[in-house]
């Protein structure tokens, strides 16, 4: 079974199914055409158009029924943002406070899911936030299923469309452009900037369809580059305010080649390298293809093309589905937590043998300190006959309030030679403790300094978040300590080189 990728654009849907990185289908459909769909004004369009994809689905015997879709910026809400950085148990809440600044209406309304980049320079993260409103979702979900289809990833157009860098093997380090127009069949184009993979801006260029239509004769072609040029500027001048320390080098095109050679001169302007994308011929990608087919046939290569965007809008919607279930419905929490729970006997057994050793040894260590004590109490010279009851009972009140206190004393007992062992276990390759520290005064406290290298930020700050996780899971560490948090991460030189320093704090 191939993969299927669908491009829902302004005024086309593109349909491509894939086996591998070869195209086996390809179908266009003007959405226009559902006004001569054969069907009555009255019924809706959604209708229209479930009924034109089951056609079109059958007549082309397209057999996947997974698929990725990709989306203009017309359905979904992209934006970028820097925000300090913050221990992972507040990371969410902060973001989601931030993005609120950004969205013209209550974020309630949207699904939405994010991904952090650490940016060496300002000691911050850079935040790619993207969402989608309930409504807008709930609607593609209709469409395709009603079409036998599943939905397994929702995109950024100009996202995946990234993947025919890495297919032309255009594998940029360093900070480039990429700009996706054809004035053939959109009415908008789109610019995103990477940095080393990662799209850090994204803007989407709108335009009228006036402004199409004009520029299907040759003569008035130039109206639409000179927009499109303009719109670029625009977007390179927002970009550099925002990230000023983070200059574009070079600039790529993919679209139709009519315009290559414009934007080519534009870009030598703004002292920029340039290249433009050709991919026809790679894939069975026709070489009439429209930048509709590229984007379709970008998200169809997800399962065999990873990008470093790992945003997952469908697991955020999942996640709200659950909240309503459970909130919808008298549905005991319990039980839900605990659904699937399987009880192994050998389990059992074992923690039974466990939890009798441990009362047999604290019974053993209390043992001598309770024979010292009635020695003591044995020792003390007879004054029974001079001491009234009143005084009996507040000298027994302070000898029992000694022996709670010894008693908690050992029972409270932190030991750190457990804890020293497990940490050795969980600490993954490429992190390694400066040092630690460890003290109790009311409650046991526990510090670790740490560093972590791979000459990658992104995979260091995945490698910490790992770490930090297994310490939160292990039972080893969360029997002593109930809150284990990131308290520090930052940039530091160390051997000559970049390296990420921080520090776990575990508290009882």
């Amino acid at each position: 079974m191939g993969s299927l990728g669908l491009y829902f654009g302004p005024k086309v849907i593109n349909i491509v199914e894939a086996k591998g990185k070869k195209i086996v289908n390809n179908v266009s459909l003007q959405t226009s055409s559902l006004s001569t769909a054969g069907l009555e004004d009255k019924v809706p369009d959604e209708v229209k158009l479930v009924a034109l994809l089951k056609d079109e689905l059958r007549k082309n015997r397209i057999e996947s029924k997974d698929a990725v879709i990709a989306l203009s910026g017309a359905d979904l809400i992209i934006r970028t943002f820097e925000i300090p950085v913050l221990p992972s148990k507040e990371l969410a809440g902060a973001v989601y406070f931030e993005a609120r600044k950004y969205i013209p209406f209550k974020i309630e309304e949207l699904v939405s899911d994010f991904q952090v980049m650490l940016s060496r320079t300002k000691r911050a993260y850079l935040v790619m936030f993207m969402g989608i409103k309930v409504d807008t979702l709930e609607r593609y979900f209709s469409i395709l299923g009603q079409c036998g289809i599943k939905i397994t990833s929702i995109e950024y157009s100009a996202f995946s469309i990234m993947r025919l860098m890495d297919l032309c093997g255009l594998r940029e380090k360093g900070v480039v452009g990429l700009v996706n127009f054809d004035s053939r069949e959109e009415e908008d184009a789109d610019f995103t900037v990477i940095d080393n993979g990662f799209p850090v801006f994204g803007r989407d260029m709108r335009f009228s369809s006036r402004t199409v239509e004009q520029a299907k004769t040759p003569e008035d072609k130039g109206m639409m580059l000179e927009k499109l040029k303009t719109e670029i500027r625009i977007s390179l001048d927002y970009y550099t305010h925002k990230f000023p320390t983070k200059k574009v080098g070079k600039m790529f095109l993919i679209g139709n080649p009519d315009s290559s050679s414009v934007i080519e001169g534009f870009a030598q302007k703004l002292d920029l390298g340039f290249k433009y994308i050709d991919p026809s011929g790679i894939g069975g990608i026709p070489a009439n293809h429209t930048l509709g087919l590229l984007k379709a046939y970008s998200s169809a290569l997800s399962p065999v093309i990873k990008t470093k965007v790992t945003i997952n809008i469908l697991a955020a919607w999942q996640k709200i589905k659950r909240v309503k279930e459970l909130t919808g419905k008298s549905k005991d929490i319990t039980s839900y937590l605990f659904a699937g729970l399987r009880i192994d006997a050998r389990v059992v057994v074992i923690a039974i043998v466990i939890s009798f050793a441990g009362f047999i040894f604290g019974s053993l260590q209390k043992k001598p300190l309770q024979e010292e004590l009635r020695q003591m109490a044995a020792s003390m010279p007879a004054t029974a006959a001079r001491t009234s009851y009143e005084e009996l009972k507040a000298m027994e009140g302070k000898l029992n309030a000694q022996i709670s206190l010894m008693n908690n004393l050992l029972k409270g007992q932190t030991y750190v030679t457990p804890l020293l062992s497990a940490l050795s276990n969980l600490t993954p390759d490429g992190i390694w403790l400066k040092d630690l520290s460890f003290g109790k005064t009311d409650k046991a406290r526990l510090t670790l300094n740490c560093m972590a290298y791979f000459n990658d930020s992104n995979r260091e700050l995945e490698t910490v978040q790992a770490f930090l996780k297994s310490l939160q899971t292990d039972q080893r560490f969360t029997k002593v300590f109930k809150n284990i948090s990131l308290e520090t991460i930052d940039t530091v030189d160390y051997k000559d080189k970049k390296v990420s320093s921080f520090r776990i704090v575990c508290q009882e």
